[in-house]
């Protein structure tokens, strides 16, 4: 078997398959469904054989490439008498699709579609009509894999169901909805004087099921499974080759096999993005916070990302607007930092989670950290048994923070609308290529607020966040799809940090900008990542990710990390003394009172009685407000 990137150039899916011609397992657009039956355990690491599994269901060829009308129900499959498909009533079998397609439109999307009938019917070439004009799409399937191709079905739960003796198991199949939409539905039938039945494998007749002949020879046999087959071949190893063949299982049959193959099954856990995490910018499951980063090229250290307020080259395409704010990169020898815009910038956590495979990060420069606080009622007319119901008294002012800077975005969407420059030249995008700008914007909670212009700190902080006035658009950061103001690390190799910028991913098989991404795509084999083209950062789109690596830019940090936020390292309180530490804050002198802590949202994270003058209570890293019984609330920075 082979990388499946030797063989994306269609977009395609692969999947480990038998191709009978050349005998042994490739990649390949049919599917199979495998299972791990263990074979021994070696000082506790377990092996596996590779067995292939027998799904319900039955190809669609004979020998002689013929459509096996015989093995289907003429209202699943229908033939018009002389060997063809019956076009006026076809049946629904040329509507089924392999799981890999549900959500796929069948209008959208016509080019990538192919039916487990079109697989095995397609010798060479079909024609298609997108908008109206007809088109050839080659089937990439030898005549031998066209014989391999199996109708499978599905469970209501959308899983393949294998071949053996359960009674009344439903079937079900992914199918086109009204809506032109691949769906899984369950596969039904109405006939004369019966009503709507529904096709089982081994049908119950008391639950009203019907069953799908698999004889070959007629259409009586009602869907029976009976069998013992469950599994009749696994996968073996030629030692010399290192090719994977057949071997089928049988009492005295293990077809020139040189040796019993067993695999080992390991988790695959390396990181696929860079996470900055700690101080040290490396892996683990230290708390997230936000990092003063310097990226450089891997090619040449000295040369930085940079804000290039003032662009001159002639990339700019005539823009003499000064105001437009372009991510540029410069040399560090020959233009000092104190000479350009800094070389530093601001990485916020967008979308971080300890169990996240993709972590998502907002890069901005000149960053305003507006610290949040909370005020619980101290009403004199009622009183609180608890602060959590202080909290939620409307008497209590939560007041949000925020961090408020110039972030940096992929302007495809300013391309789309043809966001011109004063002199009528695109400002965003030139050469096929998208820039990167500036744009000034708010980050709170899972929110980026972009600002309308002039919009000062003090009217954001008066209205809380709450006047949609001063925002132009609200963009959600509680997924982790790609989005045009996130950014995602793409690490190149396991042995080091060294990682591309990622921006844009993949639908379907195929590079798509962000604006029509339905779906989270983590480490995606196309898309956009930064590349220096002329001198010049921009979004190159690649189908291939190792072209990828080839032609965009590589990046890494210097070592100069550090939190962005100052720790509030000791604060003294009217004879209280608070300290913040890593992932701790210490309270000292206020033996007996009771000790509030809520986190940037007044959210109650610690609320206990002090038993003695010097007490750590742990709490997540943060910024939160300790207050203690009597005090004024003091705002401190955990690490």
């Amino acid at each position: 078997a082979y990388d499946n990137l030797k063989f994306a150039a269609d977009g395609r899916s692969r999947y480990l398959s038998y191709e009978p011609s050349s005998k042994k397992y490739v990649m390949s657009l049919v599917p199979e469904m495998f299972f791990l039956k263990e074979n021994n355990d070696i000082d506790g690491t377990h092996y596996y054989a590779l067995v292939k599994a027998e799904g319900y269901g039955v190809t669609l060829l004979n020998s002689d490439f013929t459509v096996n009308f015989k093995a289907w129900n003429d209202d699943l499959l229908k033939d018009n008498g002389n060997g063809g498909l019956d076009q006026n009533a076809p049946g629904i079998v040329p509507d089924m699709y392999p799981a890999e397609y549900k959500g796929m439109s069948t209008r959208d999307d016509a080019t990538k579609v192919w039916s487990y009938y079109q697989l095995a019917t397609t010798k060479d070439k079909r024609e298609i009509y997108i908008d109206g004009k007809k088109y050839e799409m080659s089937t990439w399937l030898s005549p031998e894999q066209r014989k391999e191709v199996k109708v499978i079905f599905y469970d209501k739960d959308g899983e393949p169901i294998i071949s053996d003796a359960t009674e009344g198991v439903q079937l079900y199949a992914y199918m086109p909805n009204s809506n032109h939409v691949i769906t899984l539905q369950p596969v039904e039938t109405k006939k004369e004087n019966e009503g709507k039945k529904y096709y089982a494998m081994n049908p119950d007749e008391d639950l009203f099921q019907y069953g799908i002949n698999f004889t070959n020879t007629d259409k009586t046999n009602g869907g029976l499974s009976y069998t013992n087959y469950y599994a009749n071949s696994r996968i073996s190893v030629d030692d010399n080759t290192l090719d994977l063949f057949k071997a089928v299982i049988g009492n005295n049959n293990w077809q020139d096999e040189l040796r019993v193959s067993a695999f080992e099954a390991q988790v695959n856990d390396s990181p696929l993005y860079r996470r900055f995490n700690g101080a040290n910018g490396e892996y683990g499951t230290e708390a997230n916070a936000p990092l003063n980063l310097k990226f450089f090229r891997q090619n040449n250290n000295a040369e930085y990302l940079f804000e290039n307020y003032a662009s001159e080259n002639e990339y700019r395409d005539g823009i003499n607007d000064k105001e437009i704010s372009f991510l540029g990169v410069n040399n560090a020898f020959q233009f000092a930092e104190s000479e350009t815009r800094s070389y530093t910038m601001f990485v916020d956590t967008a979308y971080v989670r300890a169990n996240t495979r993709m972590p998502q990060y907002l890069i901005g420069i000149r960053p305003e950290v507006v610290e949040g606080d909370t005020t619980l009622c101290d009403a004199s007319t009622h009183q609180h048994a608890t602060p959590e119901e202080a909290l939620a008294c409307e008497h209590s002012k939560i007041n949000v923070g925020f961090t408020r800077a110039m972030y940096l975005f992929n302007a495809q969407d300013s391309v789309d609308v043809k966001n011109y420059d004063y002199q009528g030249k695109a400002a965003y995008g030139a050469q096929g290529y998208t820039r990167l700008a500036f744009k000034d914007a708010v980050h709170a909670n899972d929110t980026l607020y972009i600002l309308n212009p002039n919009v000062t700190t003090e009217e954001l902080k008066a209205c809380n966040l709450k006047n949609d006035k001063l925002f132009a658009k609200k963009i959600a950061l509680d997924n982790n799809k790609h989005k045009n103001v996130v950014f995602q690390f793409r690490l190149v190799t396991d042995e080091d940090n060294r990682f591309l910028i990622e921006s844009e991913a993949e639908e379907n098989g195929k590079a798509v900008f962000n604006k029509d991404l339905k779906n989270v795509s983590v480490a995606p084999m196309r898309g956009g990542w930064v590349k220096i083209q002329n001198g010049v950062p921009v979004i190159a789109r690649f189908d291939d990710f190792n072209e990828a690596i080839a032609q965009a830019e590589i990046f890494d940090v210097n070592d100069e990390i550090k939190y962005d936020a100052t720790a509030n390292d000791e604060i003294a309180v009217e004879g209280v003394t608070v300290v913040a530490g890593n992932g701790q804050v210490t309270i000292m002198g206020a033996a007996g009172k009771n000790v509030t802590i809520t986190n940037i949202l007044g959210k109650v994270i610690a609320s206990q009685v002090i038993a003695s003058d010097n007490a750590t209570i742990a709490v997540p890293a943060g910024i939160v407000a300790v207050a203690v019984e009597g005090e004024a609330a003091v705002k401190a920075i955990v690490k």
